[in-house]
């Protein structure tokens, strides 16, 4: 993996952001956010974090989608034009 797109850095998602950075420190992390308040919070801890889906999307080989339920179809429609053969979503 060379870019890991966490969207929605929550309890989950930042979760596992924490155990990619220490387990596979050479990949780049990705973090989308809803709001600029939240990216704030979350750029204490991570350096690379958006509130727009498609930079996060065009830059990932794998899509790991955090956010609640509800928030799944519109963002999937955000970043679906980038998808690629290539591309990992889960």
């Amino acid at each position: 993996l060379k870019t890991v797109a966490i969207f929605g850095p929550g309890l989950i998602g930042g979760s596992l952001a924490l155990a990619l950075r220490e387990r596979l420190p050479e990949a780049a992390l990705v973090l989308w956010t809803r709001s600029e308040q939240s990216a704030a919070r979350t750029a204490k801890v991570f350096p690379q974090v958006t509130c727009d889906a498609a930079a996060a999307a065009k830059s990932a080989d794998l899509w790991v989608f955090c956010t609640p339920i509800g928030a799944m179809p519109d963002l999937a429609r955000a970043v679906c034009p980038f998808v690629t053969p290539a591309t990992v979503v889960t």
